[in-house]
């Protein structure tokens, strides 16, 4: 979105320190678990450090949300895989979920800057601010991550889980694509369907307050097409707003302190991490009904052949969304490999 308010980093120390033995398969392990908070916009953020008790972290990972609502310290347990690899994390609450106060929010940039503010945090910390740092962003978090390192140097690394390499825009096109072709849609139908999709895109682009008018038009004189009825019970940005009503979504915007433009939509990461000097690991399932993973390795793999620093494509075979949360809870490390080699690869001397 579009909210660009100067940002006052607050950062608190409230540290409450205890020794934990944690499960994450396979043997118990000895863990240090720090609960805190730190500051950023006015808001309190609750977060959680965990590191090893028995031996020297070589690294600290900064988890990076995707679009879940839910307290990232009470759910990301795989947490506790990493730091049994001997590398220590921070784990925080996304606005308005679990401990971390405000509202929820879709503005990237919003969301950037509290990761930055964790960061922050983190570099004050005496026992981890002097690790190589690193993030690793889910879903969502792909679009979020970039952002971040863009207007920083103190990140050493970058790995994105699951994330796409096309803008929120076209992402949502392909899913809702692959929504319409499931459900029985022809490829005319899908074809013939482009010009409402794109009548939607124009009023999200601009927060439903230009374009309504031309996307009610569109959708009147679609009303009898066959794919009609499909598109609308997409699961995507198009089918919610083909059944939203405009007063509905603007008051939506509204409560979440969305401005007029949602220059968000049209982001590409591929552009950001093409201008970034840090090392990246881009992990996509093949099998991924969220994200366009073959088409998604592509861009990365093109982008890669010119890029500088390091860009690591993997394309997982028959894998879906998220694989770093749902192999490290499965205790399939051993398909984590390439994560922590890279991890590795990055804080050796």
């Amino acid at each position: 979105m579009i909210l660009r308010s100067v940002i006052v980093l607050v950062l608190l120390a409230i540290f409450a320190a205890n020794s934990s033995s944690e499960e994450s398969g396979g043997t118990a392990i000895n863990l240090d678990t720090i609960w805190t908070t730190f500051g950023n916009d006015g808001l309190e953020f609750r977060a959680r450090l965990l590191l090893p008790a028995d031996i020297k972290p070589h690294a600290v990972v900064i988890f990076v949300h995707g679009s879940e609502q839910f307290a990232a310290t009470d759910y990301y347990k795989f947490a506790y895989g990493f730091a049994r690899r001997g590398i220590a994390s921070l784990t925080f609450d996304k606005r308005g979920t679990g401990g971390s106060g405000g509202a929820p929010t879709p503005d990237f940039r919003i969301l950037a800057s509290d990761v930055s503010a964790a960061i922050d945090f983190l570099s004050r910390n005496e026992l981890l601010g002097h690790l190589p740092r690193g993030l690793i962003a889910v879903s969502q978090g792909g679009w979020v991550a970039p952002l971040v390192a863009q207007d920083r140097n103190d990140i050493d690394f970058l790995i994105i889980d699951s994330g796409s390499a096309l803008s929120p825009q076209e992402n949502d096109r392909w899913v809702t694509e692959q929504w319409m072709h499931k459900a029985g849609a022809t490829e005319t139908g899908i074809e013939d369907a482009q010009p409402l999709m794109d009548a939607v895109y124009a009023t999200i682009r601009c927060s439903f307050r230009c374009s309504w008018q031309e996307l009610q038009s569109i959708k009147e004189m679609s009303t009898d097409a066959p794919w009609r009825s499909i598109l609308s019970t997409a699961e995507t940005n198009v089918g919610f707003v083909l059944n939203a009503d405009r007063d509905q979504l603007l008051a939506i915007l509204e409560s979440m302190g969305v401005g007029e433009e949602n220059n968000d939509f049209t982001l590409d990461p591929v552009s950001l991490i093409s201008r970034s000097d840090e090392p990246i690991l881009w992990l996509l399932g093949e099998n991924d009904d969220l994200v366009p993973a073959v088409r998604s390795a592509q861009l990365l793999e093109e982008l890669a052949a010119s890029r500088t620093a390091t860009l690591e494509v993997v394309l997982c075979s028959n894998q879906g969304h998220s694989l770093i949360s749902r192999l490290a809870m499965a205790d399939k490390w051993n398909e984590l490999e390439p994560v922590l080699a890279f991890i590795q690869a990055q804080v050796s001397p």
